[in-house]
């Protein structure tokens, strides 16, 4: 008894100086009765089991296809260019902010602003964000690279952007000698690059534009001579059907590269947006040599000629590359969850049930406002023949969470330079009235999909 009259002063002394109360022996008897209780649920408190939440990177050990992740948690996460290369604009541009996608481990993301706030930013365009060199000589031929990305909600996305994407460098150039080739052809054996990205039209299309990839391989062989006799382009390889990606939320974006048979056509690029695969080109002809494979990857936003010279912010947060795919990060457990991770299992590139965007995540179990219930992609068709794209069905979700808009079928889209107007060329490339885009079934690999950006861009245009 005495014993636990003991424990009940020490109590009551605690939560007198958590609460700031000075309390008299023989006083106020009802106030030491509820500092009493306070020390009580305090002590309940402390003693509680916690489960530990890990940031995704802490596990990077027990996930050996994965080649570099960072979620901006280490203690020197700030010292941008100790983890990564060619830091644009630190750190008034490029800097960390206290937030990151809710209900998924951690609490600070990288934030990257442009402003186009003059005559030399209007015409060359700003880069935020760095790049990040994986190494001369890899072993791997297939990289998926994802990253969180949240647009702000009054992101402009100007004449045009570049989001950064994968490059492949050979070892004799690596990794210098392959940045800043901008309406040059790749040869076969020295480079090639893609940037999954949206297209805004100069400005005809709204918000969110068409996501697709922006490609240079040795084969883009139709889209070349504009405006120079020795100028080509990439292409725009982009699924008929627009994707959906909001502004003001977090959405988790991931693309992959297959380099295929050197020589051959048979190369592809996948992605997919908040866990579902969107859209698939096959048939591309990467490389014409073995040795090159993708060492390279930007982390960047460039906007060129943003006439409402707003300032535009992008947040990006657990950026990894992995050599099979990743999928979304795991649910925090118990978390409100209000950006898109997994709950129970495993990721998977051809389902999304087990992908949600709101509630918690229990046990491995969702809890959303409706119950408790899954969301649920079929696997996306398959298709044969030279460059073809495939899309993902309509995902289906049960009972409440929010899934973004899938198209049920897609083809790519082919856009021809010569009915664009080029600005930065000072003529037409053909009346502007003919502009056209022509929904293909198959698009052949010496005439594929595509988009041309300006001569004379900077340097990080890839």
């Amino acid at each position: 008894m005495e014993r636990a009259r003991g424990r009940l002063r020490r109590a009551a002394f605690a939560a007198r100086r958590i609460i700031g109360v000075r309390v008299a022996p023989r006083e106020h008897i009802g106030l030491r009765i509820g500092a009493c209780i306070v020390a009580c649920i305090v002590a309940r408190l402390a003693a509680a089991p916690r489960v530990a939440h890990a940031q995704e990177c802490a596990d990077a050990a027990s996930h050996p296809a994965w080649i570099f992740c960072h979620d901006f948690e280490v203690p020197d996460a700030a010292s941008l260019d100790r983890y990564w290369d060619d830091v644009y604009g630190a750190p008034s541009r490029t800097f960390l902010i206290g937030d990151n996608p809710a209900g998924v481990p951690g609490s600070h993301s990288m934030r990257l602003q442009v402003v186009n706030d003059g005559d030399a930013a209007l015409a060359n365009g700003v880069t935020s964000g760095p790049s990040k060199f994986l190494g001369r000589n890899v072993d791997w031929d297939v990289i998926h690279y994802r990253r969180y990305l949240r647009f702000d909600a009054d992101f402009h996305q100007g004449n045009f952007m570049h989001l950064g994407g994968l490059i492949a460098c050979s070892a004799a150039l690596y990794p210098w000698g392959c940045l800043g080739h901008a309406g040059e052809r790749p040869r076969g054996d020295e480079r090639f690059t893609s940037n999954l990205e949206p297209w805004s039209n100069y400005q005809r299309l709204p918000w969110p534009g068409k996501w697709g990839f922006y490609s240079y391989y040795h084969r883009m062989s139709k889209d070349c001579g504009h405006p120079g006799p020795d100028d080509c382009y990439g292409d725009l390889f982009a699924p008929e059907t627009d994707v959906l990606i909001s502004r003001g939320a977090w959405h988790v974006l991931e693309m992959a590269i297959d380099p295929g048979t050197p020589g051959l056509p048979d190369g592809s690029q996948t992605f997919w947006v908040d866990g579902r695969k969107a859209f698939t080109q096959s048939g591309i002809a990467w490389r014409t040599s073995p040795d090159l494979r993708v060492n390279e990857a930007g982390v960047y936003l460039y906007i060129h000629n943003n006439p409402a010279r707003t300032t535009n912010i992008l947040d990006v947060d657990n950026v990894l590359f992995s050599r099979s795919y990743i999928g979304p990060a795991v649910c925090e457990e118990g978390a409100a969850i209000g950006a898109p991770c997994v709950c129970g299992g495993a990721a998977d590139p051809e389902r999304a049930d087990n992908v949600v965007v709101e509630g918690t995540c229990v046990g491995g179990v969702w809890r959303g406002a409706g119950g408790t219930g899954t969301m649920t992609a079929e696997p996306a068709s398959t298709s044969t023949g030279t460059a073809t794209s495939t899309v993902a069905p309509t995902a289906v979700t049960t009972p409440t969470a929010t899934a973004i808009a899938r198209p049920s079928t897609s083809t790519a889209t082919a856009i021809s330079r010569r009915a664009l107007f080029l600005p930065w060329a000072g003529r037409r490339g053909g009346s502007e009235a003919s502009m056209s885009m022509r929904a293909l079934g198959v698009v052949e690999s010496s005439s594929p999909s595509r988009v041309a950006w300006p001569a004379g861009s900077p340097s990080e245009c890839r």
